[in-house]
């Protein structure tokens, strides 16, 4: 071992004999959190927390992402110290209150964003239009779905426009689901959307489906996936509950830096990174079979991809 290497090795080691630090290796298993969040979890100070979440990503333990005002940390998948890292976490005691106070927080978070649509049932497509001009984001979609899916579920579906049109697609043979966490959004869409025989809607949350495994032949998030807290876990979630052969598809913004976003649309990413979407569904052991992009207003861009769910089952 070389000089350089026996330095980081001491400096990584140094980072875990912090007790603080170890806290935060802890609170983060699993999860992605910004600053305000590990605070309030810790219930120390920002500027002390800063300071420790400084020195574990210099050692590249943690992660750090900014998006626009905000920056989020994770434990560093695959770096030169996961394997102590494990070991840290699987000798390290349960801290019962850290974990309480996570949830609380991650709770806190759903809860915010549920309300936040609940209050916008009736408003929603109006307010997309700012963005979307005369782009149809809905038509992009739905143009993916082939006539003969005869079982299709829009998860995030809001007031139901896409399940409308999907209805349509597939036609008096097929069905259409609608998914929502919103039980403002889910009532309006059933009562506008009540003379179609073809479609149903559910109360749920995306991390958690309200599905079978394999129940549906297409899955489909649009614009759903930067409203969540764990945008590519949802991933999983719709790969599930697809049947081998059939089709994902996600409808995104790429990662942009219009902040104003978060107060009048209810987002918590700008934007998604579409590799990181694209590795997740092929991790999930999906091909991916179509990637578009287009243009919106103010320098945004609506990012398409469709992958076709693997025949071959584990």
């Amino acid at each position: 071992m070389n000089n350089t290497s026996l330095s980081a090795l001491t400096a990584a080691f140094k980072a875990l004999g912090d007790p603080t630090r170890l806290r935060i290796l802890g609170v983060l298993a699993g999860v992605e959190l910004r600053v305000s969040e590990i605070v309030e979890v810790l219930q120390m100070g920002q500027s002390r927390v800063s300071r420790h979440l400084r020195i574990l990503v210099e050692v590249e333990m943690l992660r750090s992402r900014s998006s626009g005002v905000w920056t989020f940390y994770s434990i560093r998948q695959g770096g030169p110290y996961a394997p102590i890292i494990r070991e840290a976490l699987s000798s390290l005691p349960e801290n019962r209150e850290d974990l309480a106070r996570r949830e609380m927080v991650l709770t806190s978070r759903r809860e915010e964003t549920r309300r936040f649509f609940d209050t916008r049932a009736g408003q929603w497509e109006s307010m997309k239009r700012r963005i979307f001009g005369k782009t149809d984001p809905d038509s992009i979609v739905c143009e993916l779905i082939g006539s003969d899916a005869k079982s299709v579920a829009d998860l995030g579906c809001g007031e139901g426009r896409l399940v409308e049109l999907m209805a349509r697609r597939v036609g008096v043979a097929g069905r259409v689901i609608g998914v929502d966490n919103a039980p403002a959004m889910i009532e309006y869409a059933r009562t506008r959307l009540a003379h179609l025989d073809n479609v149903e809607f559910r109360l749920g949350d995306i991390e958690h489906l309200p599905f079978r495994d394999a129940e549906v032949r297409v899955a489909v998030l649009s614009l759903v996936l930067h409203h969540l807290l764990r945008p590519t876990e949802s991933i999983a979630e719709a790969v599930r509950v697809v049947a081998p052969g059939g089709v994902i598809i996600v409808a995104e913004f790429a990662v942009h830096a219009n902040e104003a976003l978060r107060d009048a649309h209810g987002d918590r990413w700008l934007g998604i990174e579409m590799d990181a979407i694209e590795a997740r569904l092929t991790g999930e052991g999906c091909r991916i079979a179509h990637k578009s992009d287009c243009r919106l207003r103010e320098g945004m861009t609506l990012c398409c991809v469709a992958a076709q769910k693997s025949t071959i089952q584990s």
